[in-house]
């Protein structure tokens, strides 16, 4: 339980590191 709940916070925040790279790309 305890790994699934940390593989998918480390998923979430690769999808928020990338949309901030986006922004700043597109800014």
């Amino acid at each position: 339980m305890e790994e699934l709940k940390l593989e998918k916070r480390q998923g979430e925040k690769q999808t928020l590191e990338g949309k901030e790279k986006e922004n700043n790309g597109g800014a």
